[in-house]
């Protein structure tokens, strides 16, 4: 039977879609096949390059996890070992010994360092690369007072040849340690201190050991005190600058140098007596240590002193054993076989039996007991120029301080705080947050002592008011109570090489003086904001502290005053030292004598850093190559504060004794 039905189509899927096909037209299919072939073979290279792909991309991941966590096991390692190096552990603690041999060859410093392992990390890295080593002055007190009770230490011997003072405070700080190791101990021991030569800040330490050993090539440099400074009067006229100043203190002479091409008479008179007193202090404390001093002052009349060395053909050294400033001339060989006789090592007769400071340390860790007490009392130290910003851990700013005393807080047990001072003062604005943050302290119900090292005046004076009491170092600084700012002005230099300013403004205060000179109005508004501030300052030191008179003539007009000049005016409260200090606030506290657990405090390198690299400088800092680390350093610093457009005001005297 015939079919007159259309054929049916046939509906088939190729890779371009739907398609249909009458049965009759298989021409086509030779093309169509060739195609799905290369199709075909192309999603094949496609889904072998995606499988490769995976794979490296796999690959890679992993070992990134395993070079990480490589890193992270060496970075463990690598602190762990430079920790060890900072704490003074050895590999094998080392025995006993008769002698303690001190190498004291480095910088010392009174400032605490934070224990975490970063800091730690971090301040080795500073010492290699400044290849100067940071003795820790309390560290070192620990050590010589555990060394005068224990009774394996025969003798001590101090290499002071390489050691760097920097202040009248550690001056007298180690001094003191001295004096108590020789008190301590008796006449059992001995404390040795020996060097190539002394300058005048070492030997007035030096002085309090029982022997003061001196290089017969060496010499002890005793030249007196100097309170100077550079001024700049002369060429601010040659070079046609303008200077601006504005100051509430007759005395304030830290704006003299803009101003004067040489020191005002008042203010030369005041340092004249400044420099007496402090020297005399000088004398005093040598003369206390060294009962052999003969042959009158410490340091006689110059023309005295140069015949007294001329019949000595310019021996320095004989000249210092026959006055008494030392007891032998000995080179440090002849030095260690002198100790090495007395006490020789059982492995070699030539050499003394001596336990290093690393070493005693180490020892000294597996004896301790741990101390501690329901009473707590924080030391916190503000030194240098008191700024609104710095990235230095170590720094005086209000963020530092203010984290610090936060910390303090936060701890039930702390009942309160010494604050020690060594500033000349800084930044009005930056030392008025200091001293809220001490108010604020205090009205936590803390206490609060200050502790004058070897200067604090004008903001750190202003700082200081908050404090319960005020105990200062024989040889401190303090007062300067006075304002000023001070800057200079180009504009007659740029106007005589054609420079010139003009403009339109509406209000004198909107112009920033370059290439013309301030507006008057300017320098009235500055003048009365100095006024303003001075006032602030004045009135503060009368409502806080027990002042003999009220009259700022009296106690401010930016005149510096010493200790006992500060103790009579009523600024200051008590002249002593250090423990002085600790002992005053033991008092302030209700606590009796040692019955505190006292703990330094410092702020981590973490502190001052925020942001990825900041987490990379703390989990692979110690593997990092140190250029890559001092880059990541800089960009992990926590950005300033916004400065403000109005001129910074000061409370700052820059004088210190130099020794």
């Amino acid at each position: 039977m015939l079919n007159d039905s259309k054929p049916t189509p046939v509906i088939s899927a190729g890779p371009q879609g739907v398609s249909a096909e009458a049965p009759g037209s298989q021409q086509n299919a030779p093309k169509h096949s060739a195609c799905r072939c290369v199709l075909h073979a192309l999603g094949v290279i496609g889904a072998t390059l995606t499988f490769i792909r995976n794979v490296v991309a796999n690959l890679l991941f992993l070992l990134i996890l395993a070079v990480l966590a490589v890193a992270w096991g060496l970075s463990s390692s690598v602190e762990d070992q430079l920790n060890s190096m900072a704490e003074g552990q050895t590999a094998a603690p080392a025995k006993p010994a008769p002698v303690l041999w001190l190498d004291l060859s480095g910088w010392l410093d009174e400032m605490p360092q934070a224990d975490d392992s970063f800091s730690k990390m971090f301040a080795r890295m500073q010492e290699s690369a400044s290849r100067s080593r940071r003795i820790g002055l309390e560290d070192l007190e620990a050590l010589l007072k555990s060394a005068a009770a224990d009774p394996e230490i025969k003798t001590v011997v101090a290499d002071m040849s390489a050691l760097t003072l920097t202040s009248t405070e550690q001056v007298l700080r180690l001094g003191r340690a001295f004096d108590e190791f020789r008190s301590a101990a008796g006449d059992d021991k001995e404390l040795i201190v020996s060097a190539g030569s002394y300058t005048q800040g070492l030997y007035a330490a030096a002085a309090h050991a029982s022997k003061v050993v001196l290089d017969p090539l060496g010499e002890i440099d005793l030249h007196g005190l100097s309170l100077s400074s550079l001024y700049f009067g002369g060429a601010v006229e040659r070079f046609k600058l303008t200077p601006y100043v504005f100051r509430r203190g007759s005395h304030k002479s830290a704006v003299e140098p803009y101003e004067r091409s040489g020191m005002s008479a008042e203010v030369k008179a005041e340092y004249q007596g400044i420099a007496d007193t402090l020297w005399s202090e000088l004398e005093k404390n040598v003369a206390a240590a060294r009962p052999a001093l003969k042959n009158g002052p410490l340091l006689p009349p110059a023309q005295t002193y140069l015949s007294m060395l001329e019949q000595a053909r310019g021996d320095d050294a004989t000249l210092a054993l026959k006055r008494g400033l030392c007891d032998m001339l000995l080179t440090p060989e002849a030095l260690k076989a002198m100790i090495a006789k007395e006490y020789p090592s059982k492995d070699d007769s030539a050499e003394p039996d001596a336990v290093s400071m690393d070493e005693y340390r180490a020892l000294l860790r597996e004896r301790e007991s741990r101390i501690d007490s329901s009473s707590r009392l924080g030391v916190i130290y503000g030194e240098g120029v008191i700024t609104s910003y710095d990235p230095d851990p170590r720094a005086f700013t209000p963020d530092n301080i203010g984290a610090l005393l936060d910390r303090l807080s936060d701890d039930d047990h702390v009942k309160g705080a010494l604050l020690v001072l060594s500033s000349g003062g800084g930044e009005f604005t930056a030392s008025e947050e200091i001293r809220r943050s001490l108010e604020k302290f205090k009205k936590d119900g803390h206490k609060l002592v200050v502790y004058m090292a070897d200067s604090a005046a004008s903001g750190a004076y202003l700082a200081a008011t908050a404090a319960d009491r005020i105990v200062a170092s024989p040889m401190t600084l303090t007062g300067s109570v006075g304002v000023f700012a001070a800057g200079l002005g180009a504009d007659r230099l740029l106007n005589e090489y054609g420079v010139t300013q003009d403009g339109v403004v509406t209000s004198p205060f909107a112009v920033t003086p370059v290439a013309q000179p301030m507006p008057d109005e300017m320098k009235k508004l500055i003048d009365l904001q100095i006024g303003h501030t001075y006032d602030y300052f004045t009135d503060l030191v009368k409502k806080t502290r027990p002042l003999k008179s009220q009259d700022p003539q009296d106690f401010a007009e930016g005149r510096v005053f010493t200790a006992e000049q500060a103790l009579k005016l009523g600024l200051i409260d008590e002249v002593g030292g250090y423990q002085e200090a600790l002992a005053a606030l033991e008092r302030e506290c209700g606590l009796k004598p040692d019955e505190a657990v006292v703990r330094p405090q410092a702020l981590t390198i973490e502190d001052s850093l925020e942001g990825l690299p900041a987490l990379l400088l703390k989990n692979f800092g110690s593997v990092l190559p140190e250029g890559l680390a001092r880059e990541l350093w800089q960009k992990a610093l926590k950005a300033p504060a916004k400065a403000s457009s109005r001129p910074e005001i000061y409370l700052i005297n820059e004088l210190k004794a130099e020794l």
